[in-house]
């Protein structure tokens, strides 16, 4: 199983390249056009692309569990209290059925980022950063947890829809059974934040991956490197393993 992970990781880091790829090139026509005087220098966040790629390759080894991209989640304590709105870029479940959902259980939740360009280091302080404590102490505490069949419905038929539906609920495992695991695509533009921010996260319980630690890659680059990255990747096959031990 291990290597199929790590296969499903370069699959999703490869996919992710081609999107950017695309990007460049659409903004390098952009400014070889004379006429055009809107130019962008940035595209459109990509990390989508890596959550939704990732989920899609992992459902395929994980059967069992169905895997929720970008879904903000509601968490309950016993008392039916609410703590507080959590948005885990994918949220893992079992025994899932929105028609009949009383069984379904969060078994993990994954966050993903491309790199840590701009991550915000108050996030990522250990025992006096009260943002993050607090958040996974609520998160211990949960024992439910609640969410919309449909995220952003707008339109009267998806409001009415998840009306009909309801909200969907999930049990929470309790404290310490949630797998918590984080994963950087690269070292690359991490500007010396990746020991920081990995140190920080083992203190709260997170398997912290980063794909690959050659800073000279990225998936942001016009060069075809995916023979690269798939090298790179394929090392860390026995860390992988450790990671995603117990989903």
């Amino acid at each position: 199983m291990a290597k199929d992970i790590t296969n499903a990781l370069i699959k999703a880091v490869i996919s992710l390249q081609k999107e950017f790829q695309k990007s460049r090139t659409k903004s390098r026509k952009q400014r070889e056009k004379p006429e055009e005087r809107v130019w962008q220098g940035r595209g459109n966040p990509l990390s989508s692309v890596f959550e939704f790629e990732t989920a899609k390759n992992l459902s395929k080894i994980y059967t069992k569990y169905h895997f929720f991209v970008d879904y903000p989640i509601t968490i309950y304590n016993k008392s039916g209290e609410k703590l507080r709105t959590i948005y885990p870029d994918i949220l893992v479940l079992k025994n899932f059925n929105f028609k009949k959902n009383d069984k379904c259980e969060v078994v993990a939740i994954l966050d993903l980022k491309i790199d840590l360009g701009w991550a915000n280091m108050k996030d990522y302080k250990e025992e006096n950063d009260t943002k993050l404590s607090d958040k996974e102490k609520d998160i211990e505490e949960a024992s439910l947890c609640k969410f919309n069949y449909i995220v952003g419905a707008y339109s009267d038929a998806e409001k009415k829809l998840n009306n009909n539906i309801g909200k969907l609920e999930a049990k929470m495992p309790g404290k310490g059974k949630l797998k918590k695991i984080f994963i950087v695509c690269t070292k690359g533009n991490d500007h010396s934040r990746s020991e920081r921010v990995k140190k920080a996260l083992k203190s709260k319980e997170y398997k912290v991956l980063f794909l690959l630690d050659d800073k000279n890659l990225h998936p942001n680059t016009t060069e075809e490197k995916s023979g690269d990255f798939k090298k790179h990747i394929q090392r860390k096959e026995s860390e992988i393993k450790k990671t995603f031990k117990g989903l």
